[in-house]
Parts: C-alpha cells; sequence; structure tokens
C-alpha cells in the first residue's frame, strides 16, 4: 500500500496534462503542493468525463447553471444573513465552474474544458446555456 501510494505521488509529481485545441500544458511539478496536484487532476478527469458523456449523447443537467452570462448567481439568502460592509457581495458559483488560484487554472465540466481562458477565468460562461436575458428581443 505504502509502494502504491509513493508510485502515485511520483506518477502525479511527472505527469503532464495537455489541453486539446490550445497550446497551453500544464505540468505538474514538484513546486505545487500535493493537494494542488490532485485537485488538477481530479478537474482534469472530470473535465474528461464530461468530453465521454458528450461523445455518447448523454446530456447533463442544466438546472443548477444560472441564468445570465456569468458561472454565478447572486446568493440572495446569504447575503441578507451575513452581509458584507465593504462593498463585495456572496456568491453561488455554477456547480460545473472550477478553478485553482495558484495555477490559473480554470475548468467548465460541463463542457469538457480545462486550461486558461480569459472569459471563463472571469467567471464569463463559455457552455452557452441560459446565457440570455428575458426581455431580450
Amino acid at each position: 500500500m505504502v509502494n502504491a501510494l509513493s508510485d502515485l505521488v511520483n506518477w502525479i509529481d511527472w505527469v503532464a496534462i495537455t489541453h486539446n485545441g490550445s497550446q497551453i500544458n500544464a505540468v505538474i511539478n514538484t513546486k505545487l503542493k500535493m493537494k494542488t496536484k490532485i485537485k488538477l487532476l481530479w478537474y482534469w478527469l472530470e473535465t474528461r468525463y464530461a468530453k465521454l458523456l458528450r461523445l455518447f449523447g448523454v446530456v447533463r443537467s442544466t438546472d443548477c447553471i444560472p441564468y445570465g452570462m456569468y458561472c454565478y448567481e447572486y446568493d440572495e439568502e446569504r447575503n441578507t444573513k451575513e452581509p458584507i460592509n465593504d462593498g463585495g457581495y456572496w456568491i453561488k458559483t455554477c456547480k460545473y465552474y472550477r478553478s485553482t488560484q495558484k495555477t490559473k487554472v480554470v475548468a467548465c465540466t460541463y463542457v469538457g474544458y480545462m486550461g486558461f481562458d480569459p472569459c471563463l477565468y472571469d467567471q464569463c460562461k463559455i457552455c452557452g446555456v441560459k446565457d440570455s436575458f428575458e426581455n431580450e428581443d
């Protein structure tokens, strides 16, 4: 068991994740903490799973995706209970949105994308689901 765990740690230290359709290579190197490495590996697995589902025509639930052009919505309940006095506010993030602060990698597990996208990094939607407004003509 110890050998298997050390093999996994060594493999995670050297694995390189190449994102389809972009020139970005996120190399998981030894400078990152193990928690960050495992997060990146998990996000990569989630995006590959999403691509596999799309390949077989499986449609994922869109009920949790917020309306509008962002991957989040205003959290009215939490803002009422715990208001932030410095001008900020609480948000509810889409369950398909993933990000890591240290590596600046963002992912959308709905469409199966992982990498650096300036729009997605600002939490703008790339999925195209529920991204129109009600009063649009």
